[in-house]
């Protein structure tokens, strides 16, 4: 009875530990790939969450940037060509400062919005570039000619009217693909909970299969006992 107790032992023991075994690598091997590419997901997304702050802060700077050139080239109608040459010189430097500044945030935007911004960003870099060089020439020209100065004036406000209306449009598809960004978050947090609930759903499955092969084994053990228990007390018969 002992030695058909103890082989029934080892054999429910040996399916025991196999169905735990199976059970404890399927899941795992399921968390481990729902991490690996959740985390990775999670990277990529952080990135473009990151190249939208760093977006949305250039277009505000490009919005006081190119108020900022305007001022500077009334400043420099009003000083006329009476402007010291101190004044005229911090004028034109602020002018230029300003104005690189202006370009150097549209370079940022179309390098961080890449196809996403597409042909805004151009078309506003393109518009930028008139603006600047009416700027320019507007600011030159009242510091030395008040007359040429005041023939430059409308072309000059055309060029600011004609970036305003781009840098609008820019904003407005910045703001697209900052609600595109946010879809997407939403996306990614969705199959997360879904691939957490697949991965908790498999481990319960082995936890489950575990209880069967147990309760299998424990059936055939406690059969063998009982038959053991019976040829024991002399009754042949039991099968």
């Amino acid at each position: 009875m002992s030695q058909t107790v103890s082989i029934l032992d080892r054999y429910s023991l040996r399916r025991l530990l196999q169905a735990a075994l199976l059970a404890a690598t399927l899941g795992a091997l399921c968390l481990s790939a729902v991490s690996v590419h959740e985390v990775r997901q999670g990277k990529a997304l952080a990135n473009e969450l990151a190249g939208d702050v760093r977006m949305a802060r250039a277009a505000g700077t490009l919005d006081m940037m190119h108020d900022a050139l305007r001022s500077d080239s009334l400043a420099a109608l009003l000083a006329g060509p009476q402007a010291s040459t101190e004044e005229a010189a911090a004028l034109r430097k602020d002018a230029e400062n300003n104005g690189r500044t202006l370009a150097e945030q549209l370079e940022l935007l179309r390098r961080e919005g890449g196809d996403s911004l597409g042909s805004a960003a151009q078309a506003a870099m393109e518009k930028a570039n008139a603006y600047r060089s009416a700027a320019a020439a507007l600011g030159e020209a009242a510091l030395s000619d008040t007359e040429r100065a005041r023939a430059l004036r409308p072309e000059f406000e055309r060029a600011f009217d004609e970036l305003e209306a781009e840098l609008e449009a820019l904003s407005g598809t910045i703001e697209e693909v900052a609600n595109q960004r946010a879809d997407s978050v939403a996306a990614f947090f969705a199959q997360v909970l879904v691939a957490i609930g697949l991965a908790t759903l498999v481990c319960l499955l082995g936890l489950c299969a575990l209880w069967a092969v147990g309760q299998r084994q424990l059936r055939a053990l406690t059969e063998g006992l009982r038959v053991a228990h019976a040829v024991s007390q002399g009754d042949l018969s039991s099968q």
